[in-house]
């Protein structure tokens, strides 16, 4: 939790560089669900992919970490 909030004071304050890339969101959202396999062990999630997938141009490391963020406080 405390990373978190340093990490959001580092990126407002322009002390951390994004390192953008083109990601297919649903590889990322996989992988962080892979990366919380055991503690989503008695949770119920479901991904809803779409047929086609675009990528996004996007910093992988920070978007993951948003995403893990987003499962973990549910």
């Amino acid at each position: 939790f405390i990373t978190n909030i340093l990490d959001m004071t580092r990126i407002e304050s322009g002390q951390i560089q994004l390192k953008k890339e083109w990601i297919k969101p649903n590889e990322l959202i996989m992988e962080v669900r892979r990366r919380l396999r055991e503690r989503l062990r008695y949770k119920k999630l479901t991904l809803h992919p779409p047929q086609e997938e675009d990528e996004v141009f996007m910093d992988a490391m920070m978007t993951g970490q948003v995403i893990q963020n987003v499962l973990d406080n549910a």
